[in-house]
C-alpha cells in the first residue's frame, strides 16, 4: 500500500508538469529584413501583411523598424508567432512591385525566443510608367529648418543659408542645438554624438574631419539625429546601450557618384597650403583618396559658440604632409573596410617658463627656455572583416566572426637646446629680455652669482622608431534554437618594439660654491612588449518580467614587457669632457664606450602580468516590460572582482632581484538615473543622475625596487618597497533640465577621495 502511495506521489508532479507543459504557449519573435533585389540595399517603411497559409483569416501583427545590426543597416520586419507552419508575407513599398514571400517553421523551440533570418527577403522595383505632362502649378512654401519624427530630430539642409562652396562642417555649425568642436567632436543639446553616419553607414566616423571638410553641403538632403539601437545587442538582451547617432542623408541624385575637391594657396612668410580629396561611392561601397600639405600650424576656426580660446592655440611652426586612402564594401552579411595613411611632420617650437616653488625654508624662483626641432614620419594601416553567419559545429552555432588587423610604424629624430636657472630671489626682472643670455653665458653675472642656486644648460639630439602590429578578433557562439545561451568571445594579440637613442651635453653649475657638473651622455632605450587578451561575455539574462538583466563578463589579460636602458657617460674619456671638440651625436669606439657604461643607472627588466577580471553588469529599468511609472528609474550596479599577479625580473648594477606580487580587489560602481517615465520627448525634459565608483591602482613594480637613480642630479629617484595600492572613491550628482527653444540647464557636484595616493617628494 505504501509503495502505491509513494508511486502516486511521484507521478502526481509529473502529471501536473505534463499538463502545465501542454498548456504553455511558446512565443517566438521573428526578425526578417527586406532588401532591393538588385542593389541589396534596405527598403525602408514597407507595408507588410502576414497570414497563416492554413487559415487566411489568421493575420499577424507586424512591426517594421529601421535600425542597425552590428553595423549593417536593416529594414526589419518583426512579428511574433505562436504556432509552427507556413506563413505568407505580403510586402508593399513605394516604387516596388508587391512581393509575396512564403516562409515556414517546422517547430517552435522552448528556449528560442528570437529567430534572426540569415538571408533577406527580396522585393523588385516596379517598371517605370509613362510620364504625362500636367499644367503649370505654382507652389510657395516656407522651409522648415527642423522637425521631429518619432524619436528622431530631422534637420532640412535646404532651409539653411550657406555661402557657395560650403562644406558639411559649415552646415552642422548652423543646426539649432548642435555644436561642432575642435577635432570633429559634435554635441547635440550638450550630449556627444557617438556616430557620424553617411546614408546610414559608418563611412568616416573614425576620421570625421575628412568628411566634415570635404563633403559639399549642397549634396545633403537632411541630417537626422536619433538614439541608435544595435539590434544584435537587443537580441543578446541588451536594450540599455544606445548611441547618439547623426546620419547625413544625401539627395537621391548624389547616392552614386564621384566627388573631387582641391585647394591650394600661398601667403606671406613662405606659408603654403594644398589639399586634395577624391571620393567614389555607391550605396554598397566607397573609396577615398586624400592628401594634405601645409605649414600653417593652426587649423582652428572660430566656432559659433565663441570657442576660439588662447588655450587652444597651436605651439611652434609645423609643416605637415599626409596622404592616404580608405575603402569600405558592405553587402547584406559581410563588411570589408580599411585604410592606409602616411604622414610626415617637421616642427619647430620655442618655450619660456616662469616658475615659483613654495618651500618652508623660503621660496625659489626659476626661468626655463627651450628651442626644439622635431621630425616624424609615420605609416599606419588597419582593416576589418566582419561576417554575420550561421555556421554549425554539431549543436553549436557560430553567429558572427570578425578580424581586424592593424600595423603602425613611425620613425623620429629631434634636437633641442634648453637652459634653466633657479634663484632664491626674483632677480630676473633686472635682466629684462636678456635673462636667457644670463643663463647661457660662460661666466655668470653678479646678480646670478649672489642670488642664484643653480643653472643648467642642456643640448640634446635623438632618434628612434616604434613598431606596433596586432589584430583584434572575435566570434559569437550559441546553441541552436536557443536565444539565451550565447557567448561573445573577443580578443586582442599585440606586439610592440621600440628603440630610442638620445645624446646630450648636460652642464649643471652650482652658483654658490662655483662647482660644475658636466656630462656628455649617450642613452640607449630598447623596449619590447607583447599582450594577449581574451574577453568572454554571455547574452543578457532577463529577469523580473524583463525589467532587469544580468550580464557576466570575464576577461583574461597576459602582458610581457621588456625594457633595457644603457647609459654611457662619455665625459669619462679624455677629449670627451666639457671642452670636447666632438660634435653632439658622435660615439667613440665600442671598447671605449664599454668603459663609460654607468652601471648604477643602467638596467634590464622583464615584467609578466596575469590579470583576471570578473564583472557583473546588473541593470534595472522600471519603465521596461509592461510597467508605466510616472517617474522612471534606471539602476546600474557593476561589481567587479580583479585578481592580478605580477612578476618582475630586475637587474641594475650590483642589484639582481626577483619581485612577485599578487592581490585581489573588489571594484564596484553604481549609478541611479531618474526621468519622466511617460514622456516620449528626447532628450527627456529633466533627469537626475547619481553615481559612485571605486577603483584600485597598484604602484608600478619598479617603484617597489630599492634602487637609486641619479642620472639626473636635480631629480634623484629612490625606490620604495613599502608603497601601497591607491584606492579612489568617485561620487557625483547631476541635474539636467531641457527646455523649449533649444535651451538647456545642468548643474553637477563631484567628489574624489584618495587612499594611499602616490606622491613624489621635492626638496
Amino acid at each position: 500500500m505504501s509503495t502505491k502511495i509513494a508511486a502516486l506521489l511521484l507521478a502526481t508532479p509529473l502529471l501536473l508538469f505534463a499538463q502545465v507543459k501542454q498548456d504553455v504557449e511558446y512565443k517566438t519573435k521573428v526578425w526578417g529584413y527586406l532588401v532591393d533585389e538588385v542593389t541589396q540595399q534596405p527598403v525602408y517603411n514597407p507595408k507588410v501583411t502576414i497570414i497563416r497559409a492554413e487559415d487566411s483569416s489568421d493575420t499577424i501583427r507586424v512591426q517594421t523598424v529601421s535600425g542597425d545590426y552590428s553595423g549593417f543597416p536593416r529594414s526589419f520586419i518583426i512579428f511574433t508567432i505562436t504556432k509552427p507552419g507556413e506563413y505568407i508575407i505580403e510586402c508593399e513599398a513605394d516604387g516596388y512591385e508587391t512581393a509575396y514571400i512564403t516562409w515556414s517553421l517546422t517547430k517552435l523551440k522552448k528556449n528560442e525566443s528570437n529567430i534572426t533570418l540569415d538571408k533577406p527577403w527580396y522585393i523588385r522595383k516596379a517598371r517605370k510608367k509613362k510620364d504625362h505632362q500636367l499644367g503649370e502649378v505654382v507652389v510657395r512654401a516656407t522651409k522648415v529648418k527642423f522637425y521631429t519624427k518619432g524619436d528622431t530630430v530631422v534637420y532640412n539642409a535646404d532651409a539653411f543659408e550657406l555661402a557657395e562652396g560650403s562644406m558639411l562642417d559649415a552646415l552642422i555649425k548652423q543646426l539649432p542645438g548642435v555644436e561642432l568642436k575642435e577635432g570633429g567632436e559634435i554635441t547635440v543639446q550638450g550630449r556627444r554624438v557617438d556616430e557620424l553616419l553617411l546614408n546610414g553607414r559608418d563611412f568616416l566616423n573614425s576620421d570625421r574631419k575628412v568628411m566634415l571638410d570635404n563633403l559639399p553641403s549642397y549634396m545633403v538632403k537632411n541630417i537626422k539625429v536619433f538614439e541608435k539601437t544595435d539590434f544584435m545587442r537587443e537580441l543578446m538582451g541588451d536594450t540599455v546601450h544606445k548611441n547618439l547617432a547623426m546620419d547625413v542623408r544625401l539627395k537621391k541624385e548624389y547616392s552614386i557618384g564621384l566627388i573631387g575637391n582641391a585647394e591650394a594657396g600661398v601667403g606671406t612668410d613662405h606659408r603654403f597650403l594644398a589639399r586634395l580629396f577624391g571620393l567614389r561611392f555607391t550605396p554598397n561601397s566607397s573609396l577615398t583618396f586624400f592628401a594634405n600639405a601645409n605649414n600653417l600650424s593652426d587649423n582652428r576656426e572660430p566656432g559659433n559658440q565663441g570657442d576660439w580660446s588662447p588655450l587652444m592655440q597651436a605651439t611652434g611652426v609645423n609643416t605637415h604632409y599626409e596622404g592616404g586612402s580608405k575603402y569600405q564594401y558592405t553587402n547584406t552579411n559581410v563588411r570589408y573596410k580599411g585604410n592606409i595613411k602616411m604622414s610626415h611632420d617637421d616642427s619647430k617650437s620655442r618655450s619660456y617658463t616662469n616658475s615659483e616653488n613654495f618651500l618652508p625654508s623660503g621660496n625659489t624662483f626659476g626661468r626655463i627656455f627651450s628651442n626644439n626641432n622635431y621630425h616624424n614620419t609615420s605609416f599606419n594601416t588597419n582593416h576589418e572583416i566582419y561576417k554575420i553567419s550561421k555556421n554549425y559545429l554539431g549543436a553549436l552555432e557560430i553567429r558572427y566572426m570578425e578580424l581586424s588587423p592593424y600595423l603602425d610604424y613611425n620613425r623620429f629624430a629631434n634636437n633641442s637646446d634648453a637652459g634653466s636657472a633657479t634663484a632664491n630671489s626674483d632677480i630676473y626682472a633686472s635682466y629684462g629680455k636678456a635673462w636667457r643670455d644670463s643663463i647661457t653665458v660662460p661666466n655668470a653675472g653678479q646678480l646670478l652669482r649672489t642670488y642664484g642656486l643653480n643653472r643648467v644648460v642642456n643640448s640634446t639630439e635623438g632618434n628612434g622608431h616604434r613598431f606596433n602590429v596586432g589584430t583584434d578578433w572575435g566570434f559569437g557562439l550559441g546553441i541552436q534554437h536557443n536565444t539565451y545561451l550565447q557567448l561573445s568571445v573577443r580578443g586582442t594579440v599585440d606586439y610592440t618594439d621600440s628603440e630610442n637613442k638620445l645624446f646630450d651635453h648636460y652642464k649643471l653649475q652650482y652658483l654658490q660654491d662655483n662647482n660644475t657638473d658636466f656630462r656628455n651622455r649617450y642613452t640607449l632605450n630598447d623596449n619590447t612588449g607583447f599582450m594577449n587578451k581574451v574577453k568572454v561575455s554571455t547574452a543578457n539574462l532577463p529577469c523580473f518580467n524583463n525589467m532587469a538583466d544580468i550580464t557576466p563578463i570575464y576577461t583574461f589579460t597576459y602582458k610581457r614587457q621588456t625594457q633595457n636602458r644603457s647609459l654611457y657617460l662619455l665625459n669619462r674619456l679624455d677629449a670627451w669632457g666639457e671642452q670636447t671638440t666632438h660634435e653632439l651625436g658622435e660615439l667613440p669606439s665600442v671598447d671605449e664606450m664599454m668603459q663609460t657604461l654607468d652601471n648604477g643607472n643602467s638596467y634590464r627588466q622583464r615584467q609578466d602580468d596575469y590579470i583576471h577580471n570578473l564583472r557583473w553588469q546588473i541593470r534595472l529599468i522600471t519603465n521596461r516590460g509592461n510597467s508605466d511609472p510616472k517617474v522612471a528609474m534606471q539602476l546600474n550596479f557593476f561589481p567587479e572582482f580583479r585578481f592580478e599577479k605580477n612578476n618582475l625580473d630586475y637587474q641594475r648594477g650590483n642589484l639582481d632581484t626577483l619581485l612577485h606580487r599578487s592581490f585581489a580587489v573588489f571594484e564596484p560602481s553604481i549609478s541611479l538615473r531618474f526621468w519622466p517615465g511617460r514622456s516620449s520627448e528626447w532628450p527627456a525634459p529633466w533627469q537626475i543622475s547619481l553615481s559612485y565608483s571605486n577603483g584600485v591602482q597598484a604602484p608600478d613594480m619598479t617603484y617597489l625596487v630599492d634602487y637609486r637613480d641619479d642620472s639626473n642630479p636635480l631629480n634623484i629617484m629612490l625606490g620604495n618597497p613599502h608603497l601601497k595600492n591607491t584606492r579612489t572613491h568617485n561620487m557625483g550628482i547631476k541635474f539636467e533640465r531641457n527646455m523649449k527653444k533649444q535651451r538647456m540647464f545642468n548643474t553637477s557636484i563631484g567628489s574624489h577621495i584618495y587612499e594611499h595616493r602616490l606622491a613624489m617628494g621635492y626638496t
